[in-house]
């Protein structure tokens, strides 16, 4: 939730940008799939990312360096290869939050690597179904 802050501030600041935002992922549903293209778009769209936005306003709101500078980080992409555990760990649950029944791709997450998205993935699905056993969801 602390990723997204920032789309609620831009939203209301430029309506018509974040309409504009929302129409063309309804025309590209798959676009949610690839955190560098929502990036990129945002950054057209906004003149910043969402969660750069988020990490400003938190870090105004006095939450931890820690905190905003792992936000801050987002989306992870390809290439990242410095990124932090706790980035990793962002950038996943964000892409499992947009699309849940869809299994993270471990190219679509900086250097997260097989195996952990596997590990991951699992995690994500036991609750996933879990949840949805018990009515829950």
């Amino acid at each position: 939730m602390l990723r997204d802050v920032g789309a609620l501030v831009l939203a209301a600041g430029r309506p018509q940008e974040a309409r504009d935002l929302a129409a063309q992922v309804r025309a590209d549903p798959d676009l949610l799939d690839d955190p560098s293209r929502v990036h990129e778009l945002e950054r057209s769209v906004y003149g910043c990312s969402v969660p750069r936005a988020s990490a400003y306003l938190l870090g105004l709101w006095g939450f931890s360096d820690r905190v905003v500078h792992t936000l801050a980080g987002q989306p992870v992409l390809p290439g990242d290869a410095g990124a932090s555990d706790g980035e990793l760990a962002v950038g996943f649950v964000h892409q499992r939050a947009v699309r849940p029944e869809v299994p993270v791709s471990p190219a679509a997450i900086g250097p997260l690597t097989p195996e952990r998205a596997q590990r991951w993935n699992a995690a994500c699905d036991e609750i996933l179904w879990r949840t949805s056993e018990d009515g829950d969801a």
